[in-house]
């Protein structure tokens, strides 16, 4: 009776490895090939039978090999057919963690012909000999039926993780790689109001319902970027639990392989919650860089993101525009300072209306306001459609603006050369009568502030400690 020539089926995803191993083998064995895990499977569940021996790949998209390790046992077919792994190079993790799954032997890149065909004769030889005396081999046997003893101390440290994991109210994680699978802990899931305690980050299916893709790829580059020597990392973001924005600090550390050169093996971590140190650091930053009466910017804040604004983007053209109430000294004669600081937040409120999300507002004295906006060419109509803005009526007071504005093109200066170019254009609007804007030009150089001391602009040691950097 003719013997049968018996069936290898090699699952890998990069066909040239397919055909390596074909042209190896081929001359001895029937050969069938599956380009994915999925195709694996399907082909396992179509003609299981008459496979006798299977070279897995560990590493492939989709389904990976210990996923298919995983369905041939859930399925029974690791008792009929033996599975012999295709790891890379010095990855004794791939090779231990095949074992573990039930993986009967590994063959590690490159590979070596002579080697394989010794070890796929070594294989089935093996399984021929169990199948005729109806054995099972006794590490396949441990695997699969750990003692009760195993099993009860495996069970006792996973329910002291899980109960100090709920205690500790932070979402742990554990991320392999070779898998793409991100475990969170349950309690970790139920809090953020997930339906799995497993995701895939490059998938993000789940992962992306609560943080955001920039942050995952960021987190992913940050630990992949790391070292055996130092593979800590510390990362701020947000997240959304249950549909609420709530900021975080995200500690991670990544796992290295023991092997020459080591390889990322993947991560394990937690996020801590700090949304209340957050929020009360942005209130406190608030405190610090706003008016506490009207809201806006103060001096200090205003003044410094002008000067960064104009070295950022010295090609682009600015306007500076200082603001005072006209007769605001009657306010609060007239009807107290109670309603003085009314009519402040009144102003302040139709200022705030009256520009872009991208223009900065302050207050940077008594009644007097700072506007810092980007122009073109539309300047001076931006600037009389918001002086317009301006006037009216709180209550019975009437309300009416002096403006003086200073252009960045005109001028190499800061801030500080800007604020008192506009202060000195603030106080020619308040000579021709009030109630009106005017530009600053060089006419004006010699004229008094309104709203403090000025150093003379043609004094070369104030402008040159002023000097906006040139493009």
């Amino acid at each position: 009776m003719k013997q049968q020539t018996p069936t290898i089926m090699i699952v890998d995803d990069k066909e040239l490895d397919r055909a390596v191993l074909a042209d190896i083998l081929g001359g001895d064995y029937q050969i069938v090939e599956a380009d994915s895990g999925a195709q694996a499977l399907n082909l396992l569940q179509e003609r299981g039978g008459q496979i006798h021996l299977m070279l897995l790949d560990v590493t492939m998209s989709n389904v990976n090999g210990y996923q298919v390790l995983e369905q041939m046992k859930e399925q029974g077919w690791l008792e009929r057919i033996p599975v012999v792994m295709l790891v890379g190079e010095n990855r004794m993790d791939q090779v231990e963690r095949a074992y573990r799954m039930g993986a009967d032997d590994h063959i590690q890149a490159p590979f070596n012909g002579r080697i394989i065909r010794q070890r796929v004769a070594c294989n089935l030889m093996l399984y021929a000999r169990e199948k005729e005396w109806n054995c099972i081999r006794p590490w396949r046997k441990w695997i699969e039926a750990p003692s009760d003893r195993t099993m009860r101390l495996l069970e006792k440290e996973w329910t002291k993780y899980r109960f100090f994991a709920s205690l500790s109210r932070e979402i742990q994680f554990e991320y392999e790689p070779d898998s793409d699978t991100l475990k969170i802990s349950d309690w970790s899931a139920n809090y953020l109001g997930l339906d799995r305690a497993d995701v895939s980050p490059s998938r993000g299916d789940i992962l992306y319902q609560v943080v955001d893709r920039e942050d995952v790829e960021r987190v992913c580059e940050l630990l992949r970027g790391t070292t055996p020597e130092e593979p800590e990392i510390e990362y701020s973001c947000a997240i959304r639990v249950k549909g609420e924005q709530r900021w975080g600090k995200l500690l991670a550390m990544a796992l290295w392989s023991e092997g020459q050169p080591p390889t990322y093996d993947g991560a394990i971590g937690k996020f801590v919650d700090t949304h209340e140190e957050h929020n009360r650091i942005k209130v406190l930053e608030r405190i610090a860089s706003h008016d506490g009466l009207t809201g806006l910017l103060n001096r200090d804040s205003v003044s410094q993101q002008v000067n960064r604004l104009l070295e950022s983007y010295p090609e682009k053209t600015y306007a500076l525009a200082v603001i005072d109430l006209d007769h605001f000294k009657e306010a609060n004669d007239k009807y107290g300072h109670l309603f003085g600081d009314n009519v402040l937040k009144f102003v302040a409120e139709k200022l705030r209306k009256s520009i872009r999300s991208t223009d900065l507002a302050a207050r940077v004295g008594g009644d007097e306001f700072l506007l810092f906006m980007e122009y073109t060419d539309q300047v001076y109509n931006q600037v009389e459609r918001i002086f317009h803005s301006l006037s009216g009526h709180y209550e019975e007071f009437p309300i009416s603006v002096s403006m003086g504005v200073a252009r960045s093109d005109l001028n190499l200066g800061g801030y500080e050369v800007l604020f008192r170019r506009a202060d000195r254009a603030l106080y020619e609007a308040k000579r021709q009568g009030r109630n009106c804007y005017c530009f600053y030009d060089d006419s004006m150089k010699d004229m008094r502030s309104v709203l403090s001391p000025i150093e003379s602009d043609s004094n070369p040691d104030y402008l040159e400690k002023n000097e906006r950097p040139k493009v």
